[in-house]
């Protein structure tokens, strides 16, 4: 198994209004941020902003 690791610099300063615009935007699809996106202590923000 071959591993690349692919490193981006962003030029341009993005804001978004939901957690999954800004992971949609990172990954290249449809996906809900709020399971994607942890927080420091490696849970979901589904778990921890939205309780």
């Amino acid at each position: 198994m071959k591993i690349i690791q692919l490193l981006y610099t962003q030029i341009v300063k993005y804001t978004f209004g939901a957690p999954s615009a800004a992971v949609d935007f990172i990954i290249g699809g449809s996906n809900n941020g709020w399971q994607y996106w942890k927080d420091g202590s490696g849970l979901p923000i589904n778990e921890t902003l939205r309780n």
